[in-house]
């Protein structure tokens, strides 16, 4: 499973006093198995982009292929593609709308044609992937659920209809940090089972934990495309784009500049922080 977007450009409202460029000239390839961050300042076009990649827009000029078709070929079925590519939208418990959970998580497998019977084995999978094995909870009315379970179900809908693709909108938007914790470890073991994954996030901490590759947008460009620990070791990149740093970066930043030089640049773990200040500490790099 691939996804190949080339020379991607994107106008809305072409030909009217309210034209705007969102996209200019995107080219990436993401392979199967992949977790991809796209990060980026608001109005860079992240939003636009992604739902690009599995045809809820379509290009101005250039196009996106999945698995080698194009989106824009009118042969091409759409139906098709989305379920190979999945997209979770940022905030998707708003779109919740049954009486239980189980029938929310088996809308999208039947509207995509699957039988009832397929739809509810789907559904139960899904729904214990994501954490929410509990039968009562699934009998329960998905408005009566905490934010991060909300999420969960919302996230189990897409699931239900086996993407080999996760495309995600800011997954912990507006959640608590317990909830916060909770989707970044589902998204962990999502990936961890052979989901390709593209989070669309502006928590650089969640990039660097969790991508092994990043997609810098600015502008509607695709400014730099490498590993996280790169592109947030390049400070003109960094400042280019408007981005932050992940906590754990700004601390060990904050150290070298004052005079902590044996503190390595660009750590993003809290356990690799620690364990570099204590090491710093042991040899002489720095004083309690």
């Amino acid at each position: 499973m691939s996804i190949e977007v080339r020379n991607l450009t994107h106008v809305y409202m072409a030909g009217t006093p309210f034209e705007k460029k969102a996209l200019a000239d995107v080219s990436f390839s993401i392979d199967s198995g992949e977790f991809v961050g796209i990060i980026g300042h608001t109005g860079s076009g992240k939003s636009t982009l992604i739902m690009h990649l599995n045809g809820l827009l379509m290009p101005t000029s250039g196009e996106c292929l999945v698995d080698g078709m194009s989106l824009s070929d009118k042969n091409t079925s759409l139906r098709d593609v989305r379920r190979r590519v999945g997209m979770v939208f940022q905030y998707p418990e708003y779109q919740l709308f049954e009486e239980t959970v189980l029938a929310d998580v088996k809308f999208g497998p039947k509207n995509m044609g699957f039988s009832d019977s397929e739809a509810e084995a789907g559904a139960v999978e899904a729904l214990r992937q994501v954490g929410l094995e509990d039968e009562r909870v699934w009998q329960a009315s998905p408005f009566e659920l905490s934010g991060g379970q909300k999420r969960r179900v919302a996230i189990a809908g897409v699931l239900a209809m086996k993407p080999n693709t996760l495309i995600l909108d800011e997954p912990t938007a507006g959640l608590d940090p317990r909830g916060r914790g909770e989707i970044m470890a589902l998204m962990r073991s999502i990936h961890a089972a052979g989901v390709t994954v593209v989070m669309v996030s502006h928590s650089m901490a969640d990039v660097a934990n969790l991508c092994s590759r990043a997609l810098v947008m600015s502008g509607g460009r695709l400014i730099a495309d490498d590993a996280p620990r790169a592109i947030f070791a390049d400070a003109d990149l960094v400042k280019r784009a408007s981005l932050g740093l992940p906590p754990c970066a700004q601390l060990s930043a904050a150290l070298r500049e004052a005079g902590f030089g044996d503190i390595p640049a660009g750590l993003f773990d809290r356990n690799a922080l620690t364990d570099a200040i204590e090491t710093a500490l042991r040899t002489g790099g720095m004083t309690a």
